[in-house]
């Protein structure tokens, strides 16, 4: 027999032993786990799970949408307790969302960011988010008397805003910068019909510090280059009521360490419309309006990154990156205040300056 005729037996006869193996579990005994909540309880933390039941399908190509709860004095323990509950396994690879609440961010993470971290089926990407209710009640929000999907959740927060367990616990490690998360409510008829993307929740090291909310979290949002954070109205005398919504935002930082000045030179595209009468439609072709557009536009821009800024550094907290900046562009000084950094960073002066490009594209009935 040659021996490319033996290594062919042999593969057969390997795939034969793989397909005998009497321990293989089926899709109907796994938890696909596609959100997962964290709340305060009594014993240490409540745990909530949204997962795909393939036991109990919605339909033949359909799974149905479990929500299972638990608890325990630490993160892993609760989710142990999930499989003794339920004889299931957790499966963790496809899981999109974790929801923190209020109430356990301000006792702080440290006792269970590092599960996320250190699991061998954990992703660095999902998405991580805050709740001033409990991760309980976002997850029980029904929607035509379904249960809201995780991925729904997942795709309210922008990408580019980064909040993911890879970029909170970078920044949570670095010592310099301070971590944030998306923050959300559930909205609607008796609040339990819908979520929002209300803002941000801004930490100092492992624990909650603060929340951004309206002027604030878009301030926040401009700097962090997240367009579409909803729309913006302005009354323009010479033009009518305009609404306009943010497309494109980019930021280029400069630091004098001299002078303690931090430039933030802003790019900044946005959409507009009017929603008033007083108006015609050639109007919109006016370029002296359009230059007054913009001009409205960038000091609405440079009050909220200021109000954003001021919240933040009120409070020592480095969410925009300025230490770690300062350190790539200037090692050696940083070096000698590194240990002093957050009081350093409230000393230094934020200049703000956006250049606003408006496109007008025409009358719109809200």
């Amino acid at each position: 027999m040659k021996i490319k005729e033996i290594v062919f037996v042999f593969v057969l006869f390997m795939i034969f032993l793989l397909t005998g193996c009497s321990d293989q579990q089926q899709i109907y005994q796994k938890l696909i786990v596609q959100g997962i909540g964290i709340d305060k309880s009594e014993v240490g933390y409540s745990i909530t799970i949204q997962a795909l039941d393939f036991q109990n399908p919605v339909s033949k190509d359909e799974p149905s949408i479990k929500i299972l709860r638990t608890s325990g004095t630490s993160l892993v323990s609760a989710l142990e307790n999930i499989t003794k509950e339920t004889s299931l396994t957790p499966i963790y690879s496809q899981n999109l969302l974790v929801i923190i609440s209020e109430s356990i961010a301000k006792i702080g993470t440290d006792q269970f960011i590092d599960f996320f971290i250190r699991h061998c089926e954990t992703r660095p990407k999902v998405k991580i988010c805050i709740t001033k209710k409990t991760a309980f009640e976002i997850f029980n929000i029904k929607i035509n008397n379904k249960s809201i999907k995780s991925q729904s959740i997942h795709d309210l927060i922008p990408d580019e805003l980064n909040s993911d367990i890879l970029h909170f616990v970078r920044d949570l490690k670095s010592k310099i910068s301070d971590p944030y998360v998306a923050w959300i409510e559930p909205l609607g008829e008796s609040e339990k019909s819908s979520v929002k993307l209300m803002g941000i929740g801004v930490f100092s090291e492992n624990k909650l510090n603060l929340f951004l909310k309206d002027d604030e979290a878009l301030g926040f949002m401009i700097l962090k280059g997240v367009p579409k954070f909803g729309a913006y109205n302005l009354d323009i005398p010479e033009f009518d009521k305009i609404t306009g919504t943010i497309d494109k935002s980019n930021v280029s930082t400069k630091i004098d360490l001299k002078n303690k000045k931090i430039y933030l030179n802003l790019n900044v595209d946005i959409r507009t419309f009017s929603s008033g009468e007083k108006k015609q439609l050639e109007a919109y072709f006016d370029e002296k309006l359009k230059e007054v557009i913009e001009e409205k536009f960038s000091q609405m821009v440079k009050e909220s990154c200021y109000s954003a800024i001021k919240k933040c550094t009120a409070t020592k907290s480095d969410t925009f990156n300025i230490g770690r900046l300062l350190k790539k562009s200037d090692t050696n000084f940083f070096k000698s205040i590194e240990n002093n950094w957050k009081n350093e960073f409230c000393e230094f002066e934020f200049i703000v300056s956006p250049k606003v490009k408006a496109s007008i594209i025409g009358k719109e009935a809200l």
